[in-house]
């Protein structure tokens, strides 16, 4: 045998799955710390700070691209360590950007310096990521090792590992992972142990006990609780559930079954389900848009598999109306200052339309698509909601902006392969 065999054996005994160990929960903090790397902000200019910006994945590519909005010019590509997936997370202030890559890689970009300002792999393999309100922390969704991994947003440095598992020993990966910022918290999804967690980034926040505790009066608390920050209040979910959306105080998660129709809510406060949704819906609810239905607080979500919206009632849970579409959409976005929805990522024959909804008559009305044979992707509206840039993706794609009054484009940005993209607002004065 020869000794790099001799070498592999020997690593091979000592590993954790020959230990009896499962191997995919070796990813500890220390590993994050090795990983990491880190470079202090740069004077930036300051004139950059109020500057409308865009950010783009594209596909096959290890670089953010980084747009000026006002002139769809490319201003620079950041190289990353690892290709991202989905959005990049914003900071409060706007200057910092987070990606996210597959094999667990978090990258820090610097867009008023526009450079790479450091990477740390939060774990193996990763789900989601989600920055607090406050801009302090990151909370990166695991799937390898399963569970959460919390990191200081300012210079990248890991604080805590939160391994998946339940009170019985039960093990899952994070499935998703969001900000509540009204309740200076996190929220995350552990669909193998059928759990949602809430997790204070408030370090005075009270600690969590499990079950029911009589005495909270400081020093003769009963029990022993998490302290915070990152306790755990965990909602038990049945059924599990996927897409999910929140009530505009996040103090309600709602989504759809994961192995069916229907739905479920729950209420983070009571922890416990709220109310079910009814069984005849299949609600596509990670694509939903909160809107106001004479002053009726709704979520508009798309139906899976059909050419359909649905209009879900916040207050009494009920649909109150299912609205019928040229195709199955997968982006709904409703633009400023008007009582409209543009509804785009049809497949098929429709790939390159967009259609109109009009909240006011609840209908969907005006189709148009001035790109023929282009993939249209999602939308996104100035301020004003006088002009939506619209992703085109595919190998000639691009970013689109449309005048919204005569919906004709009027500027082409061209990209290659765009997955997604988001807008950079500067903070209010």
């Amino acid at each position: 045998m020869r000794p790099i065999s001799i070498l592999a054996a020997f690593t091979l005994l000592l590993s954790p799955a020959a230990k009896g160990e499962n191997p995919s929960w070796v990813w500890s903090v220390e590993d994050i710390a090795a990983s990491r790397s880190y470079l202090a902000p740069l004077e930036a200019d300051s004139a950059s700070a109020g500057r409308v910006l865009f950010l783009a994945i594209e596909a096959g590519d290890r670089r953010l691209a980084v747009l000026d909005a006002s002139s769809l010019k490319l201003l620079a590509r950041i190289p990353l360590r690892s290709e991202p997936v989905g959005p990049p997370v914003l900071s409060p202030d706007g200057r910092f950007a987070y990606t996210l890559s597959p094999d667990g890689w978090i990258d820090k970009c610097d867009l008023r310096a526009l450079r790479h300002a450091g990477a740390v792999r939060a774990g193996l393999e990763a789900r989601g990521l989600a920055l607090s309100g406050d801009g302090k922390w990151l909370l990166a969704a695991l799937s390898r090792p399963g569970g959460l991994a919390a990191i200081l947003a300012q210079d990248l440095t890991p604080f805590r590992v939160i391994p998946g598992r339940d009170d019985k020993g039960g093990v899952s990966e994070a499935g998703a992972v969001f900000a509540a910022p009204a309740r200076s918290s996190f929220i995350a999804a552990l669909p193998g142990i059928s759990e949602i967690w809430e997790l204070s980034h408030d370090e005075n926040a009270e600690p969590v006990y499990a079950g029911m505790v009589h005495s909270f009066e400081k020093g003769s608390e009963e029990g022993v609780g998490e302290a915070q920050p990152f306790a755990r209040r965990r909602t038990k979910t049945d059924p599990d559930l996927e897409g999910f959306f929140f009530s505009p105080d996040f103090v309600e998660i709602g989504g759809g079954t994961r192995d069916g129709p229907g739905g479920a809510v729950y209420n983070l406060d009571a922890r416990r389900r709220a109310a079910r949704l009814p069984a005849n819906i299949s609600p596509r609810f990670e694509a939903s848009i909160s809107i106001q239905i004479k002053s009726r607080r709704a979520i508009l979500f798309p139906m899976a598999g059909s050419s359909e919206l649905g209009v879900l009632e916040l207050d009494s849970w009920k649909i109150l109306s299912r609205l019928a579409l040229r195709a199955p959409a997968l982006f709904l976005k409703q633009q400023p200052n008007a009582d409209l929805v543009w509804a785009s990522g049809f497949s098929g024959k429709d790939k390159d339309v967009i259609q109109l909804i009009d909240l006011r008559s609840l209908r969907a009305e005006r189709v148009f698509g001035p790109f023929p044979g282009k993939a249209v992707g999602q939308a996104i509206f100035s301020a004003d909601g006088k002009t939506a840039f619209v992703l085109l993706t595919g190998s000639e794609g691009g970013i689109v902006a449309i005048d919204t009054v005569s919906l004709t484009p009027v500027k082409t940005l061209p990209l290659k392969n765009p997955v997604s993209f988001v807008i950079v607002l500067p903070p209010p004065p």
